[in-house]
């Protein structure tokens, strides 16, 4: 099963996938590394993403939009209208320092969401 599955997923993906990204972008005998932002949206990138929006899930952490769009296969606006209407169950938290708020979906809601919908497909 992949990221999106329900299946047993690897021991340690945290570590895997900060594995791979320092494999791939850390200079040789450095201890730091800049990952350029157009990587995250390339095929190994979004692997990464996927991985780390699966264990969030796992894990029982809030999801933001962008993950629950990597595990349903829908946009990120469509998420986020969902959000808004109430048919995915989710808040406004502040994130960070800024006064933006972002929207945040339960663990639960978002792995119940998506069985319902994966349910309707079958």
């Amino acid at each position: 099963m992949g990221a999106r599955g329900t299946g047993k997923r690897p021991e340690g993906i945290q570590d895997i996938i900060q594995s791979l990204t320092e494999l791939l972008w850390a200079p040789v005998g450095g201890t730091s590394y800049s990952i350029p932002s157009i990587w995250w949206d390339e095929p190994l990138g979004i692997m990464c993403r996927l991985a780390w929006a699966r264990q969030a899930l796992d894990t029982g952490d809030n999801l933001t939009i962008e993950q629950l769009s990597l595990l349903s296969g829908m946009s990120i606006p469509r998420i986020k209208q969902l959000c808004q209407t109430g048919k995915i169950p989710a808040v406004k938290v502040q994130q960070g320092r800024s006064n933006r708020k972002e929207w945040s979906i339960p663990a639960d809601a978002a792995r119940a969401w998506l069985e319902s919908r994966n349910n309707s497909r079958l």
